[in-house]
């Protein structure tokens, strides 16, 4: 288990995606979605991996518990330097005032106050306006890039994306375009910082009442998935107004994140076509029926007729793959495609392409399992009527 990494890279497999049994998340990728999660909780700083081993040192270094020997033991520096270079925030974050006048620090208070969530503000900018986002078309760099641009588009035309001087420039425009927005999103974020704060205090102190009506209610799609709606409902939640409704509220929210892991997003993409009105039919529910009940009656009953037609079938318009595969949402699972051959193109792009070599495969409908590619192919021909 010691090998094991915690957070753990999506791979495809012949069965859609999941979790990498060995592969650790890349870097690149969970710096990405660590900044993005800082911007959207309102963080003003860059939020990084590398946080956290900052928050653990300095953690280390305050607690009396931890020597320097065994500090640097944990965080593999070779001397004390090295923190105190490094890692050692420039934020003076005792009570320089209780401590000189001789009173008991405020430790929790200082604590609280020097804590990245102290300056959380929801309300700050974290994207541009569409019309700030298209004003960045105006600037002369991108105008002169766009204008070379179209100039090889009409020198070249029908080879122009073979060639790699149109590539490098269309690079050039996408790449000055998003330093530009980066550059004017902070450019308004620095405003707001300076300004707002201000702004809140003022509005208190002359008496003015801040709005006290608070939504706990959340909007939701109807097309949400079951889990993915448990998921909304439990994240997205006021704290408790008790310790014992807090840790509800926590174990709640736990163990709806470990249910959606098993939930495979995305499933069988659909062809720009026309498709042919065979769906699936469900009965009707009787009046004394409830409708929850009358909806899992429905939908067991399209999951047996379902699993009929891919054995029955002589050309079945249903994936046996995506059918046995639980986690998939029930319409993906019982998908019916406009023809034989559309099946058989999502057979190849979704299942096919993805197998490699000493893959374990299996046929859940069947419950069998098969030893190679080549032996799927010929189970999916012969028992399921899917020519591959």
């Amino acid at each position: 288990m010691a090998d094991i990494p915690v957070l753990r890279k999506s791979i495809r497999t012949p069965y859609g995606w999941e979790i990498s049994p060995d592969q650790p998340l890349p870097y690149t990728t969970l710096l990405k979605w660590m900044k993005r999660l800082g911007v959207l909780t309102g963080f003003p700083q860059i939020t990084r991996p590398y946080c956290l081993r900052y928050g653990a040192s300095n953690a280390f270094n305050q607690s009396g518990d931890v020597s320097d020997a065994l500090q640097n033991m944990m965080m593999q520096h070779a001397k004390i330097d090295t923190f105190i270079k490094h890692y050692l925030r420039r934020t003076v974050t005792a009570d320089t005032r209780a401590i000189v006048s001789g009173y008991e620090p405020q430790r929790d208070l200082m604590r609280a106050a020097c804590r990245m969530t102290r300056w959380i503000d929801p309300d700050r900018p974290q994207e541009l306006t569409p019309e700030e986002s298209l004003s960045v078309n105006q600037d002369p760099v991108v105008r002169r890039l766009v204008a070379e641009w179209e100039k090889w588009k009409r020198r070249f035309q029908g080879t122009v994306t073979q060639q790699p001087g149109y590539r490098i420039i269309g690079r050039a425009i996408f790449n000055t375009r998003q330093r530009l927005r980066a550059a004017l999103l902070k450019y308004v974020q620095e405003p707001w910082d300076l300004e707002h704060p201000v702004d809140e205090i003022e509005r208190q102190l002359s008496g003015l009442k801040l709005s006290q009506d608070v939504k706990t209610t959340l909007d939701q799609n109807d097309e949400m998935p079951p889990l993915q709606k448990r998921l909304a409902e439990t994240v997205m939640t006021l704290p408790g107004t008790t310790i014992e409704e807090e840790f509800r509220r926590r174990n709640a929210a736990i163990d709806a994140v470990a249910a959606y892991c098993h939930f495979q997003e995305g499933g069988a993409a659909a062809l720009p076509r026309k498709r042919s009105s065979t769906r699936r039919t469900s009965p009707m529910p009787s009046k004394e029926t409830s409708p929850q009940l009358a909806a899992a009656q429905a939908e067991k009953q399209a999951l047996s007729d379902a699993m009929l037609l891919v054995f029955t079938e002589k050309r079945t318009t249903t994936c046996f793959l995506c059918l046995g595969e639980q986690s998939l949402p029930f319409e993906k699972r019982t998908y019916k495609f406009a023809s034989p051959g559309d099946l058989t193109m999502h057979f190849k792009r979704k299942h096919l392409v993805h197998i490699k070599e000493g893959d374990r495969l299996q046929c859940k409908v069947c419950r069998m399992g098969l030893q190679h590619k080549q032996h799927l192919q010929n189970h999916a021909e012969s028992i399921h009527g899917i020519v591959s």
